[in-house]
């Protein structure tokens, strides 16, 4: 068995005790919780059948006294209910005790239940008063039935409170037990396993201690650490094998390294003369290539010139077509400028000749309000005389007198209000005569910015010609520079062409004085190994001198 498996099967053993264990006292504790439920079952079933039977008995009474049909369809509906419970009273009598209490309880009802349906048949208040105080024998046998049934639930409690005592100690018990002796299968699996690894451990040390002729264990069993000592011994063998050939290998490698160093004294002579001969040739093809990067610099720096000078003469042409533009806009909006100031006059002289004629109204409102004025003084001379006759002809003349008043009152009133006209008549004039000349000065500006229209309009007409014919000289002048950049793009390419050979050229001469100057590097490297692989077969062949073979 290997030790996978025996470790596996003690923890599984262990866990399936513990498991037994809970699984024991899970059975117990659930079968104490369902006797402890039928008991509570029972003692809530007999105060329900307590409770049924003293409104049962309240119902009677209250029949008693009404005989009403209505009250004995309640007392029947108590009776069926009471019925019903003492029936489910009888499912939770375990106890033969409570069983013959029960059985006399359930005789008495239905003794008194046949003698109540004919007290309720025959409607007699003495007999449903007599069956109602039969009742409390009823109420008696529950009572004494209810006594038995907590003495039976406090016994059941005190097995319970033993049972439970029992399970945890026979828990506790087989808790110990069953760790006791997990500990001691533990101890003697771990004295299996540690001695034998010990052993093997101590082997190690001599090993790693330079002793390879060591003793290997004799281990009998069949597991692991079977295999560990078998690969152990292995091991051992294979390194004694290692360092006899290791020691055979340090001294080809001592022989080979003293060839190799008087190989390498020789290439590295030549790689020498070549790399001299190489840098040489190098700086010449650099010089070259510095004299043509200055050359293709200046053409790249003519070139921009020429992409700039390019890009400047682009701008300015687009800025004399958007000045050319903006001319045909400025001369159409000085036409309609033109046209709104024509309209401007027009209506200035329309305005002045309806201010002429409104004039001419006013005078004749003023002629006509001097008519009403003429006519009022005439109504209040008048009213002045009827006012003196009135008062010549005494009493008979008062109501002629009020008469001539209120005509005085009316002439006075349009006296005013003539007078009120003629302000406003006067008012209305100046205004007109205002009106009239801000009318007349503005027409005669308008015509002096008409002239000047005219003359801008004139302007504007010179500066598009001037604008066309820039453009046309800036567009040539473009396509000459556009013609020199190209130029200048051809001219800069073959330079580039010519510095890229040259570059080339130099790139490859330093790649090979560079290779030169790594491989002379190289063999001086492959001296300094040699050198050193000589240093390292000579430690190696100390260290395995070392090893007891």
């Amino acid at each position: 068995m290997t030790l996978r498996t025996r470790l596996l099967v003690n923890a599984a053993v262990t866990m399936i005790c513990f498991a037994a264990v809970i699984g024991f006292t899970i059975v117990n504790m659930m079968k104490i919780q369902a006797s402890n439920e039928d008991e509570v079952d029972a003692l809530l079933n007999v105060q329900e059948a307590k409770a049924d039977l003293n409104t049962l008995k309240e119902s009677i009474t209250g029949y008693s006294y009404t005989l009403a049909d209505a009250q004995k369809e309640d007392v029947r509906s108590y009776m069926k209910s009471s019925s019903d419970k003492l029936a489910a009273l009888k499912k939770t009598m375990t106890d033969d005790a409570d069983k013959a209490a029960y059985d006399k309880l359930a005789k008495k009802y239905e003794s008194w239940q046949a003698e109540a349906d004919a007290a309720l048949d025959s409607k007699s208040p003495a007999e449903a008063t007599r069956t109602a105080a039969r009742i409390n024998g009823l109420l008696n046998d529950i009572y004494m039935l209810n006594l038995k049934s907590r003495d039976h639930y406090e016994d059941m409690q005190k097995q319970t409170a033993d049972q439970i005592q029992f399970i945890v100690y026979s828990a506790a018990v087989l808790t110990i037990v069953i760790l006791t002796v997990t500990v001691i299968s533990s101890i003697r699996l771990t004295k299996r396993i540690a001695g034998p690894i010990r052993r093997m451990a101590e082997n190690a040390r001599r090993i790693a201690g330079g002793n390879l002729a060591v003793e290997m264990l004799d281990y009998k069993g069949k597991d692991e650490l079977k295999e560990l000592n078998d690969s152990f011994g292995m091991m051992a063998e294979q390194l004694r094998t290692l360092i006899q050939a290791i020691g055979e290998v340090g001294r080809e490698v001592e022989t080979f390294a003293e060839g190799l160093t008087k190989e390498n004294q020789t290439l590295k002579d030549m790689t020498e003369q070549v790399s001299v001969s190489t840098e040489e040739m190098a700086q010449g093809s650099q010089t070259i290539s510095e004299d043509l990067q200055h050359a293709v610099q200046f053409i790249e720096q003519m070139d921009e010139h020429s992409k700039a000078n390019a890009k400047r003469s682009k701008q300015t042409t687009r800025s004399s077509e958007e000045t050319i533009a903006a001319v045909a806009a400025g001369r159409g909006a000085l036409a309609e400028t033109k046209q709104a100031i024509d309209k401007s006059n027009e209506t200035s002289k329309e305005i002045s000749e309806a201010a002429d004629l409104f004039i001419k109204h006013a005078a004749g409102i003023s002629m006509m309000a001097q008519t009403v004025s003429d006519i009022a003084g005439q109504t209040n001379l008048l009213s002045l005389n009827a006012a003196i006759e009135a008062a010549r002809a005494g009493e008979a003349g008062k109501g002629f007198a009020v008469v001539a008043e209120e005509i005085r009152k009316l002439a006075d009133g349009s006296a005013k209000a003539t007078a009120q006209i003629f302000d406003m008549v006067k008012q209305i004039e100046d205004g007109i005569t205002s009106i009239t000349g801000a009318v007349t000065t503005g027409v005669a500006l308008a015509d002096r910015q008409q002239e000047l229209m005219e003359k801008t309009s004139e302007s504007f007409a010179h500066i598009e010609q001037k604008a066309a014919h820039i453009k046309a000289e800036l567009t040539q002048l473009d396509g000459r520079i556009i013609e020199s950049k190209q130029l200048g793009e051809q001219v800069l390419h073959h330079a580039e062409s010519i510095s890229a050979v040259v570059q080339e050229t130099a790139a490859g001469s330093e790649e090979i004085s560079a290779s030169a100057l790594e491989q002379l590097s190289s063999f001086h490297k492959m001296a300094e190994s040699v050198n050193n692989l000589v240093s390292l077969t000579e430690r190696l062949n100390d260290q395995v001198r070392r090893f007891t073979l």
